[in-house]
């Protein structure tokens, strides 16, 4: 290569580094979610539970039985009975900060929450209670 290319080229290089240097700043999401503490939140892992694709450090209170399920990547849902789902609910309403959740809405005995990777919402009915977690891109 000659001197002149070589000299082009280089210059070519630089102006292209100096040209992003003022790019204009990134965006940043105003509202980021909760970090989790480092103290787990009490309860019991789902992944202790058996779940493989479950958040890491989402947990349930101890002494529930779960009696469905739905572990796959994409979601994660478990079935209690409405009298489980009362002890869930008191749970899920305590720590969900604690794992990294924002609570976005309550009522009755219902409640959705969010992190940066996963949707969830929790009902009690007379009959059944759960929850799903869905796993979301944003």
């Amino acid at each position: 290569m000659d001197r002149t290319r070589r000299a082009l080229l280089t210059a070519g290089v630089a102006f292209v580094a100096l040209a992003g240097c003022g790019a204009a700043p990134a965006v940043v999401d105003p509202s980021p979610s909760p970090t989790p503490t480092t103290t787990p939140a009490p309860g019991m892992a789902l992944s202790d539970m058996g779940f493989q694709n479950a958040p890491v450090g989402f947990t349930l209170p101890g002494g529930i039985s779960i009696t469905r399920r739905v572990d796959q990547p994409n979601v994660v849902t478990a079935l209690f009975s409405a009298e489980d789902g009362r002890a869930v609910l008191e749970h899920l309403t305590r720590h969900l900060p604690a794992m990294g959740f924002t609570i976005d809405r309550t009522g009755g005995d219902s409640l959705m929450f969010h992190n940066n990777q996963w949707d969830g919402a929790f009902t009690i009915s007379p009959e059944i209670s759960g929850f799903t977690l869905r796993r979301v891109q944003r």
